[in-house]
């Protein structure tokens, strides 16, 4: 079984995710929409809320037939299969997800498939990432923002690189 990725109508990512639960056993094809927990302040009052990792994408798990592609494009509000028009399976164009980009994901998300914070200890110019998903990533974050106490981190998905916002907890080293 192979990651693939659809790409779905704005703000029903969830919709599709759940309807794919619905329409398909979890041997056959299952489903992850990436979400990340990040801390907002409004009114100078801090709330968590819970954000898209790629919004208007659901990640699929599947061996893909033409039979599965064509229930998968039944259901509503799937726009399209990506693909990168590289390869021809069985008369059908898709293209699955490279197995690092998506073994970097699933190493980031807990079960629920959401991002939760990471901690950081800053010491000097330079800093380490203690415990949560982050851990042994530091490579992939580019900037700290201690302020809005986020991490710019670099994933790779469908072979662009992209920049994300992911919440962490940043304390300094006395």
């Amino acid at each position: 079984m192979e990651w693939y990725a659809l790409f779905v109508q704005a703000d029903k990512e969830t919709l599709v995710e759940s309807r794919i639960h619905a329409v398909f056993n979890e041997f056959v094809c299952t489903s992850l929409v990436p979400k990340r927990l990040m801390i907002e302040r409004r009114q100078g009052i801090k709330h968590a809320a819970i954000k898209l990792l790629f919004p208007s994408y659901v990640l699929i798990r599947a061996t893909m037939k033409p039979e599965i592609y064509y229930k998968i494009m039944e259901i509503p509000y799937v726009i399209k299969i990506l693909n990168t028009g590289s390869t021809c399976k069985d008369g059908c164009y898709w293209t699955s997800i490279d197995p690092s980009e998506i073994e970097t994901i699933l190493n980031l998300v807990d079960v629920n498939g959401v991002i939760h914070s990471s901690r950081v200890m800053v010491e000097g110019c330079g800093f380490i990432v203690e415990e949560g998903p982050l851990l042994g990533m530091e490579d992939r974050i580019s900037k700290l923002d201690n302020h809005h106490n986020r991490a710019k981190v670099k994933l790779n998905f469908i072979g662009d690189s992209k920049t994300v916002d992911l919440a962490i907890n940043v304390s300094r080293k006395p």
